[in-house]
């Protein structure tokens, strides 16, 4: 019996460390995810596409633009190879970050380009540039929302 617990509890371990992530949400993708929601990642996926949120260092983000993809800002508005782009979700105009990098620019082989749903108080690719695909963390595939009880 004591061999099928540890057996069990090393597999939940494996599983919750090593497959699933466990983040509280951060702000960076408000209105989508509120800070404290329960965010739930999935780190075997590395197919990374356009529009998918990630983990990166403990954060959340959206994937806004992948290799080949030229990234803009222009009066507040968010062009991805010259088109402007619908982002319904995105809270607040996106506007270029003081100190952050210079547009347009590129994005290169197995880099993206991530930014957060909360445009006026998020740090993102507007100020580090794009990210390699490789230190992303993990796909996010559910938000628990905490409810105020």
């Amino acid at each position: 019996m004591a061999l099928k617990t540890a057996l069990l509890c090393l597999c939940v371990w494996f599983i919750g460390t090593h497959i699933y992530t466990f983040d509280k949400a951060t702000g960076t993708m408000a209105p989508s995810f509120q800070t404290g929601d329960l965010v739930i990642g999935f780190t075997l996926e590395r197919d990374y596409t356009k529009g998918m949120v990630v983990t990166y260092e403990d954060c959340q983000y959206r994937i806004i633009a992948t290799e080949g993809d030229v990234v803009d800002l222009k009066d507040g508005v968010l062009y991805i190879n010259d088109v402007p782009q619908d982002e319904s979700y995105a809270e607040g105009m996106t506007y270029a970050l003081s100190g952050g990098i210079s547009y347009p620019i590129e994005v290169q082989e197995n880099e993206g380009f991530l930014l957060g749903d909360n445009r006026m108080y998020t740090e993102d690719s507007r100020l580090f540039g794009c990210v390699s695909l490789d230190e992303i963390t993990s796909k996010v595939i559910a938000v628990l929302r905490q409810r105020n009880i």
